[in-house]
């Protein structure tokens, strides 16, 4: 499969990162432009936990750069099961985590006039 033109012109971000270190071994623009060319911050600690137990995850409304993203994290493995690598999928959410805001607050404004009746 040719990742880079499945995932280079894509809005999702995605990255194959190989360890130590997290470096990274192929990431589409997306994932530069929230991350950047070295991880750091959330997404290394989201990383760090990968390589550390060898489980996938998926953990909501990360931090990277301006924007939050779900990111999933799947280890890769040499043939005697050590993790030697990370697959990083991740969907930016920062539109959504807006848009519930908003909504709350024209609820809690709906209800504030209806007691101030």
């Amino acid at each position: 499969m040719d990742q880079r033109a499945l995932f280079g012109q894509s809005t999702v971000v995605f990255a194959v990162l190989v360890e130590p270190g997290h470096r990274i071994e192929a990431a589409n623009q997306a994932f530069l432009d929230a991350v950047g060319p070295e991880p750091g911050g959330a997404v290394t600690e989201l990383l760090d936990h990968v390589r550390g137990t060898g489980e996938s995850r998926t953990a909501r409304d990360v931090p990277a750069g301006r924007a939050l993203f779900d990111f999933t994290r799947e280890p890769r493995r040499d043939d005697g099961g050590a993790v030697t690598g990370i697959w990083l999928i991740g969907v930016e959410t920062t539109q959504v985590n807006v848009r519930s805001v908003v909504v709350a607050g024209e609820e809690l404004g709906g209800l504030a006039a209806h007691l101030n009746r």
